[in-house]
């Protein structure tokens, strides 16, 4: 969510969705009915996704309603197509570069997704390291996905920043590993029970 408007690509796969299953859903199911049930179901990308797939089964109203599984495969084949870049994103990654910066990224999440949602959004060109939580067995804000990404870069603590929009998992995670946390704030006010 750091790079991507989760608000933005939620809604570019709810009107997909809406597309794709028009014909099994009923009559009065609108596109922004779908809508809500996705977004509501997805949490901002926290809640897990075997519960949103179980909502949009159980919440639409539905004529031939596919199985979770058959939803859950949909996702998996559909959402990284869907995924918005924040505007800006490409420039100012490539100014990044050009300015001498080495970028990586530390991402939570399935490793086959976070892949082609990198691929989708073409910015794997920019990192010259990409840790994903699967893969590398840990998860922010566990301080070990910091340390790998660090050592991948061959880099320390001290020399580099972590910019995310969560306050625990990016900001919390990335001090208490030694970096500089950057809180990508987006609106929102920092939680009064984080220091």
């Amino acid at each position: 969510n750091t790079l991507t408007d989760r608000a933005a690509s939620i809604a570019a796969f709810s009107a997909q969705f809406f597309h794709d299953f028009r014909a099994a859903l009923h009559a009065s199911v609108t596109e922004a009915d779908v809508h809500h049930v996705v977004r509501v179901g997805d949490g901002n990308g926290y809640r897990p996704k075997p519960v949103m797939f179980e909502e949009i089964h159980h919440d639409l109203h539905w004529l031939d309603a596919p199985s979770t599984d058959e939803i859950a495969a949909y996702w998996y084949r559909v959402s990284a197509a869907q995924m918005q870049l924040r505007p800006g994103v490409h420039e100012t990654l490539q100014t990044l570069q050009q300015r001498g910066y080495t970028l990586g990224m530390i991402t939570n999440g399935q490793t086959t997704v976070q892949n082609a949602t990198i691929d989708a959004t073409g910015v794997r060109g920019y990192f010259a390291d990409i840790v994903i939580s699967e893969e590398s067995g840990l998860r922010k804000p566990d301080e070990r996905i910091f340390q790998l990404s660090l050592a991948n870069l061959g880099t320390s603590a001290e020399r580099a920043a972590y910019i995310g929009d969560n306050p625990d998992a990016d900001i919390q995670g990335a001090q208490g590993a030694g970096l500089l946390g950057v809180w990508m704030a987006n609106g929102r006010q920092w939680p009064s029970t984080l220091p």
